[in-house]
């Protein structure tokens, strides 16, 4: 049996409602790296924490397409003089990491809720950077950034409190703390 439909029983048997203990546990000897598969099984919300923030992670959700909507206009504007080709092409890739994000979070994956915050870091030091003079415009896109990189944290620590930067936190005996 290979790594991915190892994963995908481990997927299955969280969903199903068996403990996530017993289901790493039953799996890890079939996998080279076991760390992947707690990684794996942390990243899945439980039901109970997936329906009470179900609401927040739509909101995120909104937001990272509207993040999304909003640079491809932007770079759409920023490159029409270069052609529709080349404008479109640089389109697509600037909403390639919001897009990515959005679908994550729609997917309630865990891992992503870490890393929403730093591109939202990164696109602060770019309004930074890019400052002419537009305060209000400054002011209202870093506070966008920082509501989405808020909504992104609550959630992370609400429903995914054992995922680390590290990876999946353990417990003073060395277990995966699911």
């Amino acid at each position: 049996m290979g790594n991915s439909e190892i994963y995908r029983r481990a997927r299955e048997a969280v969903h199903a409602g068996q403990d996530r203990r017993q289901v790493y546990d039953s799996l890890k000897d079939q996998i080279r790296r076991p760390v992947k598969l707690a990684v794996a099984i942390a990243n899945i919300p439980t039901p109970e924490l997936r329906a009470k923030y179900r609401v927040l992670n739509t909101v995120l959700f909104v937001l990272l397409l509207l993040a999304a909507l909003s640079k491809l206009l932007s770079v759409l504007s920023m490159f029409q003089d270069f052609g529709v080709l080349p404008a479109l092409g640089v389109a697509l890739l600037g909403l390639l990491i919001p897009v990515a994000c959005a679908v994550e979070v729609y997917r309630f994956s865990g891992q992503i809720y870490l890393l929403i915050p730093i591109f939202c870091l990164l696109g602060l030091t770019q309004i930074l950077r890019r400052y002419d003079g537009d305060l209000v415009g400054a002011l209202i896109d870093g506070a966008f950034l920082l509501l989405i990189a808020a909504l992104s944290l609550v959630i992370k620590f609400k429903v995914f409190p054992n995922i680390g930067i590290g990876g999946v936190k353990k417990d003073a005996q060395g277990q995966y703390l699911f």
